[in-house]
């Protein structure tokens, strides 16, 4: 994706919109503190763009993780604070050095009212859900709190969907049962 077209999708955003673009860059002039102060200097061409593309657009850098060769291609640029990037267990086996294996963190507030125009009502009664009953933050610790280390060590998607799933099914057990008895008084209505 080029930056004119990135750059034409941001314009589209309100401005308290969040932000998030993760990926290989390979820029390995980039350097993250420069990135990230008001001097934004660069005798390479291609990173002056990309600190004036971040600058323009109100965007961090995060990821402060070196690769083998002593430079960071893999950038994590967000217009959001409380984001975490380290460096991980590598899942395969020859790990490439040019992009160390990344844990991003990121954290996010439950927000308990819809902000898309629609009434809480007419939202419950559409989704057959009561969300204003929910207790969100819980749901996040459980969800936060559970060894996900099974999932990484499957390697067909079929599978790891499904332990997936029945991951939600033990952690959320009331859920599945909440569904079947809306959809049974659905169909009594109609």
């Amino acid at each position: 994706m080029s930056c004119d077209v990135l750059t034409t999708y941001i314009a589209t955003l309100n401005s308290k919109d969040k932000l998030l673009i993760m990926g290989d860059f390979n820029v390995a002039s980039f350097i993250h503190e420069i990135a990230n102060s008001k001097a934004q200097v660069s005798q390479c061409l291609k990173t002056e763009a990309l600190y004036n593309f971040m600058y323009a657009n109100s965007l961090q850098s995060h990821n402060t993780v070196l690769n083998g060769r002593g430079s960071t291609l893999d950038l994590v640029l967000s217009n959001v604070a409380g984001i975490g990037v380290q460096q991980t267990y590598s899942l395969v086996e020859n790990e490439d050095a040019y992009h160390p294996p990344l844990k991003i963190n990121i954290q996010v507030q439950a927000q308990c009212r819809p902000e898309n125009g629609i009434s809480k009502n007419e939202e419950e009664k559409t989704a057959g859900r009561c969300y204003s009953k929910a207790n969100f933050r819980r749901m996040y610790e459980l969800v936060g709190n559970k060894c996900w280390e099974e999932l990484y060590e499957l390697h067909d998607v079929n599978s790891a969907a499904e332990y997936f799933q029945q991951s939600l099914r033990i952690l959320f057990p009331w859920q599945k049962n909440h569904h079947k008895q809306n959809i049974h008084r659905g169909s009594q209505k109609i």
